[in-house]
């Protein structure tokens, strides 16, 4: 995903700075091998850095940690997932985000080109996750996706 990476972290920003001008409390996680977390109370400045933040590594996705950040939330969640699918844990990734997904939180998954992984992309396209994206232009399309998917959430366009 390195090649999109710069594209991922504007769509993502414009996410979190929509959730935040719409008074919605935010967390931010970059993941890949390894994760960085922003948790609901930590500044500005680091949420934004994380959202910036790139490892090139192999991708483990943090479910776990995006399940604790939901059980703390004081209300239901607006999550982002960026990604090209190549997930190593996607099993229990997937069944993670499937349970967020029926407690009520809103799961969208916008699934980049980049990797070869037909299998992983084909776990994820069969799950229970209602809104999964398949962006195949990136540079031309991944940040009208995002933002389209926030106002829907937010039901406001945020300037």
């Amino acid at each position: 995903m390195s090649a999109t990476h710069d594209i991922a972290s504007i769509a993502a920003f414009i996410s979190y700075l929509s959730a935040l001008r719409a008074g919605g409390q935010t967390s931010t996680v970059t993941f890949s091998t390894n994760y960085v977390v922003a948790d609901w109370d930590a500044a500005r400045e680091l949420k934004e850095l994380t959202l910036s933040m790139s490892f090139d590594e192999f991708t483990v996705f943090p479910a776990f940690e995006v399940m604790r950040l939901v059980s703390v939330s004081r209300g239901n969640c607006f999550i982002v997932i960026i990604t090209d699918g190549g997930w190593q844990n996607i099993e229990e990734a997937i069944s993670l985000l499937e349970k967020i997904s029926e407690q009520g939180h809103g799961v969208f998954i916008f699934q980049l080109p980049g990797g070869n992984y037909p299998d992983r992309i084909e776990l994820i396209r069969r799950s229970s996750i209602p809104k999964i994206y398949k962006v195949d232009n990136p540079e031309t399309d991944l940040q009208d996706l995002v933002l389209s998917e926030t106002m829907r959430t937010y039901k406001a366009f945020l300037t």
